[in-house]
């Protein structure tokens, strides 16, 4: 079965694995539209260290790793993405700090290209850990070294300050090519926790989350044709007739120039609704323990969303956050206390 390593790198560079062997290689988010991928972070913005939080359950796990990296972080805790890796026989998890807009960042784009994103690993955790020697491996377009218990970028200046007497191994390809396609069966840490947890309560294969992918991208492609057949029930013109077949043939063909064109004279009112909805999305997921209940887009180009939150604070500098990128804001009367925080937005990207 195919598998498809991406490295979340400026290009977006990529590799295809079959039975274990590179079958494919490119550049650009087009040629993966509605793949499932396992991605890599690139290993400079985040920051890995272990830790003994015994055998909490994962969100408590997660947030005694938020204390410690915000005791250890000069950047507000609020900014900061932490995300725990399994507990091994002694204790020990992997922690992943990251700027929380870097991830966002990524899962927009991924969304926006109809990118069905099946885990997201730091590069630094790619390679296997050998006991009493650190490893030099190049993990795509990516340099990193991995010990036990430490992983970071590969410097030379960095290697002799952590761990001077240690003795540094560079990783054959082969054994590279073995742990990319380790990530396609689990990943060491996966960084979509906490405010990126995909949203779903159920656990698909590989394969099925492939087909529920593709099925994701036709009904995104449908969901952006609801102006265009509005103008068909109003109007009965030619030119929107046209503009139903090309919509139809977008979903038919799949990735490639001509289909992302219709989709951009698609996109709706006002802004669109991928702008509208990469605002959105990236403020919630800032913006600490809020979440999107649902969310609605209109005719007018008003995103409509419902957000919950523990915090009600949360809720409030979500509605900051979009103002502050220059969006349109409507309604923020927060209700509820507690973890039955609610609030009602109605946005217009500008």
């Amino acid at each position: 079965m195919n598998s498809t390593i991406l490295f979340l790198d400026n290009a977006y560079s990529w590799l295809r694995l079959a039975d274990g062997q590179i079958a494919a290689r490119g550049e650009g988010l087009e040629f993966l539209a509605g793949e499932a991928v396992f991605a890599v972070a690139p290993p400079e913005p985040v920051r890995l260290f272990r830790a003994a939080l015994g055998d909490l359950a994962p969100a408590q796990a997660r947030a005694a790793a938020r204390q410690l990296a915000g005791e250890a972080s000069l950047s507000p805790i609020e900014a900061l993405h932490v995300a725990c890796g399994d507990s091994d026989d002694e204790g020990q998890r992997w922690i992943a700090v990251i700027e929380a807009a870097h991830v966002a960042d990524w899962l927009a784009d991924l969304t926006h290209a109809g990118v069905v994103l099946d885990s997201l690993t730091p590069a630094a955790l790619v390679p296997d850990a050998k006991a009493d020697q650190l490893t030099r491996a190049r993990i795509g377009p990516f340099g990193v070294v991995r010990g036990q218990s430490l992983a970071f970028a590969d410097d030379a200046g960095l290697v002799a300050a952590l761990s001077p007497d240690a003795a540094v191994a560079d990783a054959d390809p082969d054994q590279i090519i073995r742990a990319l396609s380790a990530l396609t069966v689990a990943s060491p840490l996966d960084l979509r926790q906490g405010g990126f947890t995909p949203r779903g309560g159920w656990h698909l294969g590989p394969r099925a989350r492939r087909r529920f992918g593709v099925m994701a991208l036709a009904a995104g492609i449908l969901a952006l044709a609801i102006p265009v057949v509005e103008v068909i029930r109003l109007n009965r013109t030619s030119a929107a007739l046209e503009a139903e077949a090309l919509a139809l043939e977008a979903a038919t063909l799949g990735p490639g120039p001509p289909a992302l064109e219709r989709l951009t004279a698609m996109r709706g009112p006002g802004a669109g609704f991928p702008t509208t909805w990469r605002v959105v999305s990236g403020a919630v997921h800032a913006a600490g323990t809020a979440e999107l209940s649902s969310a609605s887009f209109g005719n007018d180009g008003v995103l409509t969303a419902s957000l919950h939150a523990s915090a009600p604070a949360d809720l409030e500098s979500v509605k900051a956050r979009l103002e502050r990128s220059g969006a349109q804001v409507s309604g923020g009367l927060v209700s509820g206390t507690g973890a039955q925080a609610n609030v009602s937005l109605g946005v217009k990207a500008r």
